[in-house]
């Protein structure tokens, strides 16, 4: 049996002295959707050396009713963290509490309809001649039709609550983060991110170089890139509903140091829609001499574009408490020592009684007590002596 107390007495040091490591409490809830549609076409003709090039290049692209839809929804409902260390006759410090609690949802939605044409002639560098004549023309027609992206993004938080409440009695040490790096953290937050955009682009080029004088350059280009009642929409919604923070450190007898703690309610929106229409066209020479004739010509229509992104980011009845409460962070002196009291009772009191400031007795109540039997031997002496110290006036009756 004493064995066994032995050894739980020894675990119960251990528990006592041993390190407090810091403390991590998260709650996350993420969604990340995306949505595409994408459309594409890419035509290149390359010449690398002499002679004469000929090209010509035709492409039409068409997305019609392209449907794009990413909703992303974070809801938590009710996540709590809750740290709550208790230290009785334990002294130490306690190591920083992080306490977060997190929703975000990130959406994306795009539809995009491309075409890209190129046309090169490049003669030989190390020749040092120029390049032969080059005719190219290049022809394309880019169309969208009533594409629709969607990505609505939803964060939503209810009643999330962290609670940090560490309780020490008789328990001296600093709490986390006094006079040292780090400290209780404590966030709520809310994100929500949503993008959608439609996307319609023609790029055409045409390109002749040489190291020397060369031949002639004939291009042309034209392009039609129409988009018709593009509809991109991408509301984005961050809401809180009542979140908490509370640091309520409580210290009974327990001198040392509460830092600051950090308390955060945060919701945030990020939302972007956009209708993309654009027609691009490049024809170059790069050598001397040689005749350039060039024609282009582009049509670039955008149709009733729609888009929204409404963004929106509410925060009901956030709430954050910072409480620490201290009783007695060292006891006065005590008249009495009470472990003095167990060994000596009567004369602790006796000491007690003597530094009050009480008047001259007429009667020593520790002699009283030393000798009770004398009160009992002598009672009419006892009680003459006591009356005649009394402070009274002559009385005309003699009463002993």
């Amino acid at each position: 049996m004493r064995r066994n107390l032995l050894a739980i007495g020894a675990g119960a040091l251990c528990l006592a002295l041993a390190p407090t490591l810091a403390l991590g409490q998260t709650n996350d809830a993420v969604a990340d959707a995306e949505a595409g549609a994408v459309n594409a076409t890419e035509q290149a003709v390359g010449q690398y050396g002499g002679g004469d090039q000929t090209a010509t290049q035709s492409a039409t692209t068409a997305q019609v009713l392209p449907i794009s839809v990413a909703p992303a929804v974070a809801p938590q409902v009710a996540p709590v963290n809750v740290n709550l260390p208790v230290r009785v006759l334990s002294a130490g410090d306690d190591a920083p509490a992080a306490q977060s609690n997190t929703a975000a949802a990130e959406a994306s939605a795009t539809n995009a309809n491309s075409s890209g044409q190129r046309i090169e002639q490049v003669a030989e560098p190390h020749k040092k001649a120029g390049a032969g004549a080059q005719s190219a023309s290049q022809s394309a027609t880019t169309v969208q039709v009533a594409p629709v992206a969607a990505a609505p993004a939803v964060a939503a938080q209810v009643a999330p609550v962290n609670v940090n409440a560490p309780v020490r009695v008789a328990s001296p040490g600093d709490s986390a983060g006094a006079g040292k790096d780090g400290g209780t953290t404590q966030d709520n937050t809310a994100v929500a991110d949503a993008q959608a955009g439609n996307v319609n682009r023609s790029a055409q080029g045409i390109g002749q170089a040489g190291a020397s004088s060369g031949g002639p350059q004939s291009a042309s280009q034209s392009a039609t890139t129409a988009q018709v009642l593009p509809v991109s929409v991408a509301p984005a919604v961050a809401a809180q509903v009542a979140p908490v923070n509370v640091n309520a450190p409580v210290r009974v007898l327990s001198p040392g140091d509460d830092p600051a703690a950090a308390q955060s309610n945060g919701a945030y929106a990020d939302a972007s829609a956009t209708n993309v229409n654009r027609t691009a066209q490049g024809i170059g020479q790069e050598q001397t001499g040689g005749a350039q004739s060039a024609t282009q010509s582009a049509t670039t229509l955008s149709l009733a574009p729609i888009g929204l992104a409404p963004s929106l980011a509410p925060q009901v009845l956030a709430l954050n408490v910072n409480a620490p409460v201290r009783v007695l962070d060292e006891l006065p002196p005590l008249p009495v020592d009470p472990f003095a009291l167990l060994g000596d009772p009567l004369g602790t009191v006796t000491g007690l009684v003597g530094s009050l400031p009480l008047g001259a007795l007429p009667v020593d109540p520790f002699a009283l007590l030393g000798d009770p039997l004398g009160l009992l031997g002598d009672p009419l002496a006892t009680v003459t002596g006591l009356l005649g110290t009394l402070p009274l006036g002559a009385l005309p009756v003699q009463l002993i």
